[in-house]
């Protein structure tokens, strides 16, 4: 590999499964399904994909990935496509699960991702990532992805991927996940305003609306409208539900949860 390949795929946190059971195991979750790939890669699991989805869409941004992968893999029920993920536009996006062995620095995107497609997902991640996905309020790990993830997410830890099981080898484990949407969704602002608000999270809630007012486009004066029970709280110490709440009074339109 060229030495600029490998510092960009080395900046981006990609590294590749090398372990075939892993994959196995991941792709069995979507079984006779239309699947959805981000990141083929060295096309490991997008091999074991097309063994038994119904469909894969398989998305590779990297050129010389997306050259060798269409070399290698030659599945009738296989859609690879070299593009950027996360671009707009792109019909092949529409499936029934997104199962992905994601580059690290892509988690929080993906997620987002999520947020507004709102589809099951497997997805392989650092093992700290996913620890902030299922953290408690008022602990270390407790993020704006740890709120979005549970709103919108029943999250279950399939299995651990010792870092061995990559190369280049990371400093870290990795963690699959599978994210079963619950039945409500969150318009893009709310989403939008619980990041902001998880940016100040160890200040008390009124504090730190005022700090995010700017990124929200809402006057000061608006944080008045908060709940007297929450304002006085700090923002880590709030659950997800609470900090919705929070949300949603702030902007004052109650129409922004779907």
């Amino acid at each position: 590999m060229r030495v600029g390949l490998r510092r960009k795929r080395a900046k981006f946190g990609q590294v590749f499964l090398t372990d075939q059971n892993v994959a196995r195991k991941e792709a069995s979750f979507g079984k006779h399904m239309n699947v959805l790939e981000f990141g083929t890669g060295g096309g490991i699991l997008t091999r074991e994909l097309c063994k038994v989805a119904e469909h894969v869409t398989s998305i590779e941004l990297d050129k010389d990935l997306f050259m060798k992968a269409s070399s290698r893999l030659d599945f009738q029920n296989l859609n690879l496509i070299n593009a950027d993920f996360f671009s707009p536009g792109h019909e092949e996006y529409k499936a029934e699960m997104l199962i992905s062995n994601i580059p690290y620095c892509f988690s929080r995107e993906t997620v987002l991702w999520l947020s507004e497609h709102r589809i099951p997902a497997v997805l392989c991640v650092q093992e700290e990532f996913a620890q902030k996905m299922v953290a408690n309020p008022a602990t270390r790990d407790y993020t704006h992805i740890s709120v979005i993830s549970q709103l919108l997410f029943k999250i279950k830890f399939v299995m651990r991927v010792p870092k061995n099981r990559f190369r280049p080898t990371p400093k870290v484990d990795s963690v699959v996940v599978y994210m079963e949407p619950k039945g409500n969704g969150l318009d893009k602002s709310v989403v939008r305003a619980i990041s902001a608000i998880m940016e100040h999270k160890k200040n008390k809630l009124k504090k730190a609306v005022v700090y995010a007012a700017k990124e929200l486009r809402i006057p000061k004066e608006d944080v008045g409208r908060l709940d007297v029970r929450l304002a006085d709280r700090r923002v880590s110490e709030l659950k997800p539900e609470e900090i919705l709440c929070a949300v949603i009074e702030v902007l004052n339109n109650p129409n922004k949860i779907q």
